[in-house]
């Protein structure tokens, strides 16, 4: 019992700061095992086939965790998919079950499609682990065959400029910072943070539509420069999408 509890606290600890430091899920409950094999090298493995997004808590120091569900959507191993379908085995589409014969009927069709195959089974089974497939969705958005036929990532300006040494340079003008005081009153602005200069230059970048890198060591205003920014731009009628990798950020931008 001493063991497993210091287990589920190491567990514990690890989800909630890779949730907090990245912003993603990486606690499930896997459900059900399909057990398959390689063509070539005949080796087999064990994959899941549901992922449920969990958390652990307890309600104090010393207590039982408990095990609950995020309700987060519940959804099928991708990258097992993607896998399988490199040496021609195809599983069946999930589709978020609403109770437990949904699962249930998800194992007989995966089942059923693997029946034909030597080796290949489904087993019950459940267990917690650390699983992510950011990576993963990455890649597929980057995938060619995910966009439109008249589109490619290839084509976006924003990536040709990345990754493209050919590419032609981007606009190097932009709002600098001793024009402050000559191009804009207080009636024109909306800031509802404080801004030095520096700060107004990268606002007034951004509301010219211009993409843009802001560097700056803890301390100098990144945050407040969001907060205006968006402020900003909801003034000007317009719709934004904030995006943060740490949960602090979002938090701090919020407050």
């Amino acid at each position: 019992a001493e063991a497993l509890q210091k287990r589920l606290f190491y567990i514990h600890q690890q989800a909630r700061t890779v949730l907090e430091e990245q912003g993603y899920t990486v606690l499930y409950l896997a459900l059900g095992f399909l057990h398959w094999r390689e063509p070539e090298t005949g080796a087999v493995h064990a994959a899941p086939l549901v992922l449920l997004p969990v958390d652990l808590e307890r309600p104090k120091v010393g207590t039982a965790f408990k095990v609950r569900w995020t309700r987060e959507e519940i959804h099928a191993n991708i990258s097992l998919k993607a896998k399988l379908a490199e040496i021609g085995a195809a599983l069946p589409d999930f589709e978020m079950p609403e109770d437990k014969s949904g699962v249930d009927a998800y194992f007989g069709a995966v089942a059923h499609a693997v029946a034909e195959l030597t080796g290949w089974r489904v087993e019950p089974g459940i267990v917690l682990d650390f699983f992510s497939f950011t990576k993963f969705v990455m890649f597929k958005d980057l995938d060619p065959a995910a966009w439109p036929p008249d589109r490619s990532p290839a084509d976006h300006p924003l990536l040709r400029t990345l990754l493209d040494p050919s590419a032609p340079p981007a606009d190097d003008g932009g709002f600098r910072e001793e024009e402050v005081d000559e191009k804009l009153s207080a009636r024109d602005v909306f800031h509802v943070m404080d801004a030095d200069p520096s700060q107004i230059a990268v606002i007034e970048d951004v509301k010219a539509g211009r993409n843009l890198v802001v560097e700056g060591p803890p301390g100098t205003g990144k945050s407040q420069t969001i907060t205006n920014v968006i402020a900003e731009l909801l003034a000007a009628g317009k719709t934004v999408l904030f995006v943060s990798e740490k949960m602090a950020a979002l938090e701090v931008v919020k407050a």
